[in-house]
């Protein structure tokens, strides 16, 4: 296990994984709080004197800069160490009843047609007497992005309608609530754990898995929540089945 271990984490016997290391993220937390409050001070001793050379009001506006940062870090630690520390109870809670239900993250697909509308009007909007060829190219390369992410907004809404029936070694699959596929565990060729990509580096912080048969189909591929991962795991390695996790919780 320790080759495996990520900076900022700590093993936990009763999980037997590597879990986020909170008492640090808190500490860090704290120290980005008491940071926040000294460029507050400071912004409020700079506020008292006299701002009429450039160099003051520049010092005065670098200081306004870094409130703002300390200000949206420690928002963001501070909700992330709380939801954190809300999944790490859960999962201390944790079972694995012999029937529970997985359902998909709901998504929707309504902002992103009005952003690709938003986008293909701007691009209309400036009239053209003569199509030039400069036009023309930055023309298709819009719409061939907005016609990307509109492919992969309408797969992302199509797996959020799925959902799983387990009883047992029973794993009964639904789409839109109608059943679609029974399965035992003896014929899960494998499931697979993953995030999905956002951008060329980012990634989903929620796990989205695929769950293959014997024939290597893809019976379901559904993003789920953190708390689901964790159960689902749990269940199939309850009936010796494969698990490829390249998912990694953060």
């Amino acid at each position: 296990m320790n080759e495996n271990k990520k900076w900022g984490y700590i093993y936990d016997k009763k999980l037997d994984m590597y879990i986020p290391n909170l008492p640090r993220f808190k500490k860090f937390t704290s120290i980005i709080f008491i940071l926040l409050i000294l460029s507050i001070l400071s912004g409020i001793v700079l506020s008292f004197l006299d701002l009429s050379s450039y160099d003051k009001i520049k010092i005065f506006v670098y200081n306004a800069m870094l409130v703002f940062i300390f200000l949206i870090l420690w928002i963001f630690l501070l909700i992330n160490t709380h939801y954190t520390e809300k999944i790490l109870q859960e999962l201390n809670k944790l079972e694995v009843p012999r029937e529970f239900e997985i359902k998909a993250l709901k998504r929707r697909i309504i902002p992103q047609i009005i952003m690709t509308v938003i986008i293909l009007i701007s691009m209309f909007a400036f009239e053209q007497k003569k199509l030039s060829f400069d036009y023309l190219f930055k023309l298709i390369l819009v719409i061939g992005i907005c016609a990307f992410i509109f492919y992969r907004s309408l797969r992302k809404f199509q797996n959020s309608k799925y959902s799983l029936y387990i009883k047992g070694n029973t794993v009964k699959i639904f789409y839109e609530n109608n059943e679609k596929e029974i399965i035992t565990t003896e014929n899960i060729n494998y499931v697979s754990f993953f995030a999905l990509r956002r951008g060329k580096r980012g990634k989903e912080r929620k796990p989205t898995l695929q769950l293959f048969d014997l024939e290597e189909r893809i019976l379901a591929e559904m993003t789920i929540e953190i708390i689901d991962y964790f159960r689902l795991k749990r269940y199939l390695k309850k009936y010796n089945v494969e698990i490829v996790d390249n998912y990694e919780w953060s």
